[in-house]
């Protein structure tokens, strides 16, 4: 990452299509049904329910994503951004599941979690290697001073 490259981590494009597709089938399962008349009230509002929350989560993964740059880790999701330059980070916490980046100062959080099947941002190892690279020796010095 020297020279201004930047690196942007996302979740696999297999995982944003199964869960376009889900949301596809639904919709076409909830008009059948609707047109066959075969829908009681509180079939068609869970229906709707369940249709919501899969829009919801296609939403979240198709705009959930890391950059990593020479400045800063920007973790960009559904509801919000949060940068924090590598600066401004004051502790990291790695363990299997998740990383957490914190900074105190800024009373900012960042935690990027990692599941098993290759359901996390990829490549989930390069990045916890960028972060380890760009925050340990820093954090150690830091630490012992």
């Amino acid at each position: 990452m020297v020279g201004g490259t930047t690196k942007v981590f996302t979740y696999p494009l297999w995982m944003k299509i199964s869960f376009a597709a889900m949301l596809i089938l639904q919709a076409f399962v909830l008009a059948y049904a609707v047109l066959q008349g075969d829908m009681t009230l509180s079939d068609l509002l869970g229906f709707i329910l369940v249709l919501t929350a899969v829009a919801i989560g296609s939403l979240a993964l198709y705009r959930a994503k890391v950059t990593v740059d020479d400045q800063r880790l920007t973790c960009q999701g559904l509801r919000n951004t949060v940068s924090l330059d590598w600066s401004e980070i004051d502790d990291v916490h790695y363990s299997a599941p998740f990383i957490i980046l914190s900074s105190a100062p800024r009373k900012k959080r960042i935690t990027l979690w990692r599941s098993e099947y290759g359901m996390s941002l990829q490549p989930f190892e390069v990045l916890q290697q960028e972060i380890y690279t760009r925050t340990h020796s820093r954090l150690v010095n830091t630490w012992k001073g």
